[in-house]
């Protein structure tokens, strides 16, 4: 089918059977999209083409029901009608929305592959390790990768999302670095001062680096400790602050100081794979269109 002008769905209800629009392509759609049909298989969308979409231009509840009735036929995805509102979307200036369309593609995109690696129909001609490889990957996607890509920059189409996630792990590593430093866990990272009689002097307080490190102190001078500068140096690999360099918890003065010294190695991994991932997000390695 092939409409040059406006292609009308409104007030309309399907009984029966499926509305296919595969390869059809109108100049400007006038529709309701609660009015399409609410089943999966009652509507098909993919390859169906159009130059604009009269009214309000959105990504409503029904909208976004609209594009995933349509991209779903006998259980099977086709990401067509993403693509397609995607690039109207920006072809009216509505970049954000386009983002928001494309991410949630991906993510069913995703889900489709899983199935596929999962479904005994689609391993035909695989040996026994090319299936057990493929299914265990496929779980690997599902239950770390999938959620890590999606929530720290959504899949590459929210990349600064990462730089909230790096403030929220910052935030998470201050507590027991707070915690650590309030038990009198930590000490000077210098085998130099920690041999030395200013420091020995001050063991028996309740709080020695406090301490050493107060305004009447040997160690006055000595890098003043801040919590979130030292999350934000276990959590940025990139950022050098200076408080590792200068303070470093203890395994043997306290609880809180034995779970911040084997805590800090989670942040300091999980830091990094935010950092890259943002990165490479920002960067256009891993695909925004």
């Amino acid at each position: 089918m092939r409409v040059t002008q406006d292609m009308v769905w409104e007030q309309t209800s399907v009984l029966k059977g499926t509305v296919s629009l595969n390869g059809a392509h109108v100049g400007e759609l006038a529709d309701t999209p609660a009015h399409w049909p609410q089943d999966t298989d009652a509507l098909v969308l993919f390859g169906f083409t159009y130059d604009r979409i009269k009214g309000k231009v959105s990504v409503s509840k029904d909208r976004r029901a609209w594009l995933k009735n349509g991209s779903h036929f006998d259980a099977k995805f086709f990401p067509q009608p993403y693509s397609q509102y995607a690039k109207f979307l920006r072809d009216v200036g509505h970049d954000i929305d386009a983002r928001i369309i494309l991410e949630e593609r991906e993510a069913l995109l995703r889900i489709e592959r899983r199935r596929r690696a999962l479904d005994p129909k689609e391993s035909n001609g695989m040996n026994d390790l090319e299936l057990f490889l493929t299914r265990l990957w496929a779980r690997i996607d599902r239950f770390l990768l999938d959620p890590a890509v999606k929530w720290v920059i959504g899949y590459g189409h929210a990349p600064f999302r990462a730089l909230g996630t790096l403030v929220l792990l910052i935030t998470l590593c201050a507590i027991p670095a707070t915690m650590a430093y309030r038990q009198g866990d930590f000490a000077p990272n210098s085998a130099i001062v920690q041999e030395s009689a200013a420091w020995e002097g001050v063991q028996k307080t309740p709080n020695p680096a406090k301490a050493w490190a107060a305004k009447e102190g040997k160690g006055r001078d000595w890098e003043t400790f801040s919590t979130f500068a030292y999350a934000a140096d276990v959590v940025i690999p990139i950022i050098d602050f200076g408080q590792t360099d200068a303070w470093a918890p203890s395994t043997t003065r306290g609880w809180w100081g034995c779970h911040l010294w084997w805590s800090r190695w989670v942040f300091t991994v999980l830091g990094w794979i935010i950092t890259a991932l943002g990165a490479a997000a920002i960067a256009g390695i891993i695909r925004r269109e």
